[in-house]
């Protein structure tokens, strides 16, 4: 069975005050798991409208991920296919820490540009017309964020999202790392006393 973020991140924030990045993404299932899992969870999107489709009881405030300022600080910092759309990635981690108790973690999801997948699915058309920025292998994301004061604690790739088609369990059966075309990574703040 391949590994998905869903059990990932409800580990990770059962319980726990969470700020959740980019929430409003696609049918806002990873904000609603959130709900679901964890005491507290503010959202936070740039997309007004995407945001007035939410359901009423969410805290979902309009705030841009690369520049915002809220008066809390956080257990986790959820960013679920969010850090390949931000135009200064820097600025959106540094608001990230800024959110971010010292013993918090923040949680990355991303696309790894890296795997036969990918690769597979820009050839025959599948990733056109996205928004993306930057494209993420795991060593850039790694070297990213250490240059950026954080320590990543865990990473790992997963398997996609969405339901797999009978073409990628195929696949999956002759190459099966080729169907862990996301990256999980896990960070904390970096601090001197580690060193």
């Amino acid at each position: 069975m391949l590994e998905t973020r869903t059990p990932l991140i409800k580990g990770a924030c059962r319980d726990k005050k969470v700020l959740d990045i980019g929430c409003c993404g696609p049918e806002n299932r990873l904000h609603e798991i959130i709900e679901d899992v964890s005491d507290s969870v503010i959202g936070i999107d740039n997309d007004i409208e995407k945001i007035k489709e939410t359901p009423d009881e969410w805290d979902i405030r309009h705030l841009d991920a690369e520049n915002f300022y809220l008066e809390e600080e956080f257990d986790v910092v959820v960013a679920g296919e969010v850090i390949e759309h931000p135009t200064n990635i820097g600025s959106f981690l540094d608001s990230a820490r800024n959110h971010l108790r010292k013993d918090g973690k923040l949680i990355i999801t991303t696309p790894n540009v890296q795997t036969p997948y990918r690769i597979l699915r820009t050839l025959d058309g599948s990733l056109t017309g996205n928004m993306h920025i930057i494209g993420f292998t795991k060593r850039l994301l790694v070297n990213l964020l250490e240059r950026k004061r954080w320590e990543v604690i865990d990473l790992r790739q997963l398997a996609p999202n969405q339901p797999l088609t009978l073409k990628d369990k195929i696949f999956n059966s002759i190459l099966p790392e080729a169907l862990q075309p996301k990256i999980y990574c896990e960070a904390r703040i970096y601090s001197d006393q580690d060193s």
